[in-house]
């Protein structure tokens, strides 16, 4: 067990992550023992680093048939730099990622169905469009772990009550117990959070409240005296533009 644990910390630091933040460390262990998970902290303490972190590395032990976790975000417009991001850290891990939504090209989706990735990435509603495709909904039988991103946004929200529908849809379907992790940078109701990823509510919480701090710097560009000619307005020709009287 030693070794198992010495080789996925020597994977997180080749990844580069010298030192785990304290959502990090509280929410990987939870998640590790399989637990659903409701992680909340504020912007930039590494949240979804907390969420795939863990369970990259799972996926690395056990080698699930594909597709075995997916990344759901309602922000379609970040879905490529989570992509990127997700990408190079599944590389060290040796988990395929992928990308799927409204704007996938015809050969992302036929990939999607001939070499499914280990870990997709997508949104809501199109989530909801891949469990209609008899051909994805036979992946998605493998279905092992869930994390829903910027959770704040979809509670109390029709979207969210379209995706609290397609989990209960994705649970009946997999041959799997999925886990589910949940991220958020404020929830007001954690009852609430909590019942929507998991109707029993049976969740473990990690939470940190800390503010990040900063430095700030505000810098002004220098500007060089130069000399200029002032022009006199009378001597400027004047231009004369088809129909007009200037």
């Amino acid at each position: 067990m030693q070794d198992i644990l010495k080789e996925i910390a020597d994977k997180i630091r080749n990844a580069g992550y010298t030192e785990l933040t304290p959502i990090q460390r509280i929410a990987g262990p939870k998640i590790l023992m399989g637990e659903d998970t409701l992680i909340v902290a504020p912007t930039g303490h590494g949240k979804t680093e907390a969420a795939v972190l863990p369970i990259f590395s799972l996926i690395y032990l056990r080698r699930p048939q594909r597709i075995s976790g997916l990344y759901v975000t309602p922000l379609r417009a970040l879905n490529r730099d989570l992509y990127s991001r997700l990408s190079k850290l599944g590389e060290v891990f040796q988990v395929k990622v992928a990308v799927r939504h409204g704007d996938s090209s015809a050969g992302e989706r036929k990939r999607l169905i001939s070499d499914p990735p280990d870990f997709l990435i997508t949104t809501p509603e199109t989530l909801g469009y891949l469990l209609v495709r008899k051909e994805v909904r036979q992946h998605l039988t493998n279905l092992r772990w869930v994390i829903v991103d910027e959770l704040q946004e979809m509670l109390d929200e029709k979207r969210g009550y379209e995706l609290s529908v397609v989990l209960e849809r994705l649970r009946r379907i997999s041959k799997n117990r999925i886990q589910v992790v949940g991220i958020s940078a404020t929830v007001g109701d954690l009852n609430l959070a909590k019942l929507f990823l998991n109707p029993r509510g049976q969740m473990q919480v990690a939470k940190v409240d800390t503010v990040k701090e900063m430095e700030l710097k505000v810098l002004f560009p220098r500007l060089k005296e130069k000399t200029s000619r002032t022009l006199n307005p009378l001597t400027i020709p004047q231009l004369s533009w088809p129909g007009s009287r200037l």
